[in-house]
């Protein structure tokens, strides 16, 4: 499944080590009218809870996939200074609110919107990243967190895996690509889709900058589409 998204593209696996940016809390975020989310810094990728260590060698599979599609650094952390987390084995948002705290506190104003927002987290909401963006630019993603439910299969694990990176990446971002083009794997065997690729390739093209409408995106949507259909209808 991991192979499927590994396109061409040579990209430094080293996420460099720079400051992060304050964040803006999740509560204080208001909709603006649907706009680009993405990273600009590294992302780097830390792991915690139950059993994490043994997805440790997939989710590193998924990352050097990710990074050959976008051409983005994404690479694993050393330790614990990451800036995408993903949880694993904890049984519901309130469980993960109990015993891994400390990773969303950051996305945060304080404990109880916190609390709040975790426990009213419903099925739709599981394998999806939390984004925590930029106070310099309301649209940049420097944290992100989220959680890989227990009790899942390997496949559903794998799928789960897959939704959260790719949430974390901002390809779902906007409200308007989000209801019917943003990558929504469900928790099956189902690798990454044609348009999660094509999606994942446009957010991190380098013309695409935070905060830019889907209206000033949609040229490069064209032109990904168009080298899309040359490839796929090329002569041997």
């Amino acid at each position: 499944m991991v192979a499927s998204l590994a396109l061409n593209g040579c990209v430094t696996e080293e996420a460099a080590e720079s400051p992060r940016p304050a964040i803006l809390p999740i509560d204080t975020l208001t909709d603006d009218g649907g706009r680009i989310d993405k990273w600009v810094r590294p992302v780097r990728i830390s792991l915690a809870g139950e059993g994490a260590e043994e997805h440790r060698g997939h989710v590193a599979e998924w990352a050097a996939a990710l990074r050959s599609v976008t051409g983005h650094p994404i690479a694993m952390a050393e330790g614990d200074n990451g800036d995408l987390w993903l949880v694993f084995g904890t049984e519901t948002p309130k469980a993960t609110l109990g015993r891994h705290a400390e990773v969303y506190a950051p996305l945060y104003s304080n404990e109880a919107a916190m609390a709040a927002d975790l426990q009213d987290d419903g099925e739709e909401d599981l394998c999806r990243a939390k984004r925590g963006m930029s106070t310099e630019n309301r649209h940049e993603i420097v944290y992100a967190a989220g959680a890989i439910p227990a009790g899942l299969g390997g496949a559903q694990t794998s799928s789960c895996i897959s939704r959260l990176l790719v949430t974390a990446l901002g390809t779902s971002g906007t409200k308007s690509l989000s209801n019917n083009q943003a990558p929504r794997p469900d928790t099956s065997a189902k690798a990454a889709t044609g348009i999660q690729i094509i999606l994942l390739k446009v957010w991190y093209d380098k013309r695409v900058k935070p905060g830019m409408t889907v209206a000033e995106v949609q040229p490069v949507m064209n032109e990904a589409m168009q080298d899309v259909m040359k490839e796929r209808f090329k002569k041997p």
